[in-house]
């Protein structure tokens, strides 16, 4: 519907959509940990650290795996289909003569519990208190892992969600802070909108080297206690379509102030984004006002209009 503003010379034309479009959206893990089977018995809850793959030492090259985990149901929509994502790790330390290592995500399949274990710096972790997670069990120390540290099938997927090589390391020091990027497969896609449709199905994932035969390959990662380099999950995502189209009332310029509002139907609990641009049918949709509460009923906001612009598109998306 057009408004024709003589004062300015703008024209406005209200159009409504519903939020309909692919979304992304990047959150932090809500829990983390690795089993060390050094110390079957400790945690690592608390450390800013974790560690997956094989160690290569004096002790026999035990193994690591890490534990993460994020909560999907409360940070998409309901009734949203998830398209893609992307899991961002950084890889704090690769030691020296550490081959190249091809990881996988394996979607966890029985519940853990991060747990507070911590020391001064890894390795070590903590010796568990009650209900934590370990090598040795799910919850210490009662609930035991199927095998100590999971087994395929069982406690975890025996096919990833994500297959990324991380970069060897052939200097004879220590490599630090390098960025690694997960991308999901089909498999992980579908674990995730199962994870976002199945809330208490959603354990996360475990990180572990392919060949867990080679020793080695032991990286430390940045956990979500890290203050700079946490992991980050990018999800790509339809959100579903609103109940009712956001419908624009009336927009109108306010001449004692210099701002034009907008006036829209809108719902309680919803969250909208006023959007304009200066052509009806090309250009991008830039935001104009962000993150407006409805209530049940209409809502006005007003915004100032750009210099120079002698014509105005707004839109109203349902977020």
């Amino acid at each position: 519907m057009p408004f024709l503003l003589p004062l300015l010379l703008v024209a406005i034309v209200a159009c409504a959509c519903p939020r309909c479009d692919a979304d992304t959206i990047t959150i932090p893990p809500s829990g983390d940990t690795c089993l060390w089977e050094n110390a079957p018995d400790s945690n690592w809850g608390a450390q800013s650290e974790i560690v997956s793959g094989v160690l290569g030492d004096n002790e026999g090259n035990p193994l690591s795996r890490a534990l993460l985990k994020f909560d999907i149901a409360a940070s998409i929509p309901a009734g949203s289909t998830i398209t893609a994502a992307e899991l961002t790790m950084t890889a704090t330390k690769t030691p020296p003569g550490a081959p190249a290592t091809e990881f996988h995500l394996l979607r966890v399949l029985a519940s853990w519990s991060e747990g507070a274990g911590s020391s001064a710096s890894p390795p070590g972790g903590a010796t568990a208190s009650a209900g934590e997670t370990t090598w040795s069990h799910r919850f210490h120390p009662a609930t035991e892992w199927t095998l100590p540290g999971g087994k395929a099938e069982v406690d975890f997927a025996e096919d990833p969600s994500s297959i990324h090589i991380v970069s060897g390391n052939s200097s004879d020091r220590p490599v630090t802070n390098l960025e690694n990027i997960f991308v999901f497969n089909a498999e992980g896609v579908s674990d995730l909108n199962s994870m976002l449709n199945f809330p208490p199905n959603d354990f996360g994932w475990v990180l572990i080297p392919d060949d867990e035969t080679v020793v080695l390959t032991a990286r430390r990662w940045a956990a979500r206690e890290h203050t700079e380099l946490a992991p980050e999950l990018k999800i790509t995502f339809t959100p579903p379509p609103g109940s009712a189209p956001p419908e624009i009332i009336d927009a109108y310029f306010e001449p004692e102030s210099g701002d034009l509002a907008v006036e829209f139907h809108s719902e309680a609990g919803a969250i909208y984004t006023l959007e304009t641009r200066s052509d009806l049918d090309s250009g991008d949709w830039g935001v104009a006002v962000a993150d407006i509460a409805g209530v049940d009923g209409s809502v006005t906001v007003t915004t100032t209009p750009p210099p120079g612009e002698d014509r105005l598109f707004f839109r109203v998306i349902r977020q």
